[in-house]
């Protein structure tokens, strides 16, 4: 569903940062229910990491700033976590566990 709404993107156009924001939260949060109810088995999961090209969920106070939050794919190689530390909420946290433990159950 979320990949059929194109919620696996991130949206450039013209709307507004909350936008966005809610737009990826909708997108995690579809993500993190697939993970948990695929009870770690690949057979269950349908979306895959590699195409959500989505920005990780920010703070609700960091919504408004500038500064971008990294892709999942970044953040499990390595890079981004300064931006995550800084900038992430409890979401973002969440879903990095998320596919840490579906990696570790493969």
């Amino acid at each position: 569903m979320a990949v059929g709404m194109q919620l696996n993107k991130e949206d450039t156009k013209g709307t507004s940062e909350g936008e966005k924001e809610i737009k990826r939260r909708l997108m995690w949060s579809c993500f993190l229910a697939d993970r948990l109810l695929g009870a770690g088995q690949a057979d269950f999961t349908v979306c895959q990491t590699s195409i959500i090209k989505t920005r990780l969920p920010r703070r609700q106070d960091a919504i408004a700033s500038p500064s971008t939050m990294p892709r999942l794919e970044e953040v499990l190689a390595g890079r981004g976590l300064d931006q995550v530390q800084r900038h992430g909420d409890l979401l973002t946290f969440y879903v990095w566990l998320v596919e840490i433990r579906h990696r570790a159950l493969l």
